[in-house]
């Protein structure tokens, strides 16, 4: 049995000079159990959308920071994943 229970959605987050953040939720006193977060790129605000098409992927990293080089479309969208990879609804970050 692999459960279906998505992560609560990453708080916090924001852009600070070159690089985007966000914090891990605290869910009844702990950590969330996310293991790891994807970060999609796309000039669209329909964030379902976004995140649906893998093309709009720019990383998968397991810390809570991303150093955003080169140009990129004007909004970033951070979802977590659970250890089953159930992921989360996506928090959306304007870049420009």
């Amino acid at each position: 049995w692999i459960s279906e229970v998505k992560p609560s959605p990453v708080v916090g987050a924001r852009i600070s000079g070159e690089t985007l953040m966000w914090d891990r939720p605290v869910v009844d006193g702990k950590l969330n159990d996310s293991t790891h977060f994807v970060v999609y790129a796309s000039d669209s605000d329909d964030a379902e959308s976004v995140i649906s098409d893998s093309e709009n992927i720019i990383a998968v990293v397991y810390g809570n920071s991303l150093i955003l080089e080169g140009a990129l479309p004007s909004r970033t969208y951070i979802t977590a994943l659970n250890r089953v990879n159930n992921e989360s609804a996506p928090v959306m970050v304007k870049v420009k």
